[in-house]
């Protein structure tokens, strides 16, 4: 960057100020308009105690349980500490790519986490996943400080930067962990003459251990909870973290992709070609790209990528080999890739020519303006597409003490709905699995649902007036009614959430028997609504 860029840019101070109010503002919009997830709702009830964390993070929930107390037990007083650690998360980017390559490309940087509509969603979700990116940038933010800065007066303060940081990180969530290490090698393998470096990083891991030890008998208390956490090492789990990391980096730049769309993309593209076809087409198409970019890279400006390209190249396909053998479940769990993504595209942006910078940042822009507004106008989050704060309101109304829920699903999504129904107006049950501490609303095994969920759902209409049947179309083991004769009267809460009202005609008239002989009658009935 010329002396000449610099000083234009030292004019537009003002513009970190106003990216980061910005930032905060599309994080704050309609921040309690969308109903919880599953695993919002269920966290609702950790941060109150209530319920056993399967992962065990205390300090968010900790942190969380603050916010709830002082601004009120909702949607937007829960996701308000989400909306702080995603805005100081720009800012720290900021300062990160800022020290470590240039102003400019920390300017573009903190404009495009600002506008990212993955950014946006994952701050406005009672998750810990916010507050691991805050963790991950100030954490190399103060070891790229370790490295280069070179003033001893101020490396006591990047000492002590680095290990909070590192230690809030730990305490936030394990993978936190592996980027730790990694950063163990990299500073070993840029000092490896320099004893004393070497033997002040071993001795601040040392004490990361010792602030770690009691959260390390807490993992290793609650690891049962956790039995899939690293996948089966064969083509298929690999192929298929491969389809996920893909879409996930897709995601990270042009914004949340709707369930629905991403579904019927997918069939398609099962239909009509063979998934090792398709991959081999992406890594031509990837090999296509690395040609172009060295053919052309005039457009560059003759830009030569130094160390610290390289550190934050090797972060993203040291989180890429990581991903593929951890079990991942959606986008929102690699945000330790989407870090140095962020970063090596506002590097390479700011690289370009100047029209193909605007040009770039002005698709970018409008990509993420469309992203938001779609994100913004759903009821529900669009990757899982369910309105559970209707549903439940639709119960609590509609249950009779006479009644059951029956939830054909997993603690997390029956405590989301209970959030919303608060105390059940009658009995209410889900599926029990065996990870879980048991509670008063866990029905049977899942096993046994599994080999017989007919027989299971007809002896509750033996027993209760109605059954109300909550169960998402896509999970699995949901009653089979298309191959019963039990027809009943539906109700959707969005596309992934259906209620059905089961009634046996026969157990209707004689609700005034006792229980045990409600349990002799004939097999039941069904009746369409």
């Amino acid at each position: 960057m010329t002396v000449a860029e610099d000083r234009s840019l030292n004019r537009l101070n003002w513009l970190l100020p106003l990216l980061l109010v910005l930032a905060l503002g599309l994080r704050l919009l309609f921040l309690g308009a969308k109903s919880f997830w599953q695993d919002e709702g269920c966290t609702w009830f950790i941060a109150h105690g209530i319920l056993i964390d399967d992962a065990y993070h205390p300090l968010h929930n900790n942190l969380l349980k603050i916010f709830l107390n002082f601004f009120g037990n909702n949607e937007f007083a829960g996701r308000l500490l989400s909306v702080l650690a995603g805005s100081l998360f720009i800012w720290f980017t900021y300062l990160f790519v800022k020290a470590a390559f240039n102003r400019k490309a920390a300017f573009i940087a903190a404009f495009i986490l600002t506008i990212s509509p993955y950014g946006v969603a994952l701050s406005q979700e009672m998750r810990m996943y916010s507050l691991i990116l805050l963790e991950i940038a100030a954490a190399y933010y103060f070891f790229w400080k370790l490295c280069r800065d070179g003033k001893p007066s101020e490396e006591l303060k990047y000492w002590a930067g680095f290990f909070l940081f590192s230690v809030a990180g730990l305490y936030t969530h394990v993978i936190v962990a592996f980027q730790v290490a990694f950063l163990t090698l990299v500073y070993f393998a840029l000092n490896r003459r320099a004893f004393r470096k070497l033997k002040s990083w071993c001795f601040m891991l040392f004490l990361l251990g010792l602030a770690y030890l009691p959260q390390v008998f807490s993992t290793f208390r609650l690891a049962g909870t956790r039995r899939h956490v690293w996948v089966a090492l064969n083509l298929g789990e690999l192929l298929a973290n491969s389809q996920l990391i893909f879409k996930s980096l897709v995601t990270f730049v042009v914004g949340i992709i709707t369930h629905s769309f991403y579904q019927q993309a997918s069939a398609f593209l099962r239909e009509h070609i063979n998934r090792h076809f398709f991959i081999l087409i992406g890594l031509v198409a990837a090999l296509g790209l690395m040609f172009l970019f060295y053919r052309y890279r005039c457009v560059f400006r003759q830009w030569q990528p130094g160390f610290n390209f390289w550190l934050m190249a090797a972060s993203f396909f040291f989180n890429i080999l990581l991903f593929h053998i951890l079990e991942v479940s959606s986008s929102r769990q690699l945000g330790t890739l989407y870090f140095p993504l962020m970063v090596i595209l506002a590097v390479m942006l700011s690289s370009l020519t100047i029209r193909w910078r605007t040009l770039l940042l002005t698709c970018l822009t409008l990509i993420s303006i469309i992203s938001l507004i779609q994100y913004y106008r759903l009821p529900y989050f669009p990757y899982e597409e369910v309105n559970w704060r209707e549903a439940g309101q639709f119960l609590g109304k509609n249950a009779q003490p006479s009644d059951i829920v029956f939830y054909q699903g997993g603690r997390n999504g029956f405590y989301t709905l209970k959030y919303y129904v608060g105390d059940f107006p009658c009995k209410a049950e889900y599926l029990n699995t065996p990870k879980w501490e048991a509670d008063r609303y866990q029905a049977i095994n899942w096993q046994d649902y599994r080999n017989q969920p007919e027989k299971f759902v007809r002896s509750l209409l033996l027993e209760f007036h109605h059954v109300w049947y909550v169960f998402m179309p896509s999970g699995p083991n949901a009653l089979p009614l298309n191959k019963t004769d039990t027809i009943a009267e539906e109700k959707s809460f969005g596309p992934q959430l259906k209620i059905l009202l089961l009634e046996n005609t026969a157990v209707t008239d004689s609700m005034a028997s006792p229980p045990s002989e409600r349990l002799q009658s004939a097999n039941p009935t069904y009746r369409r609504h």
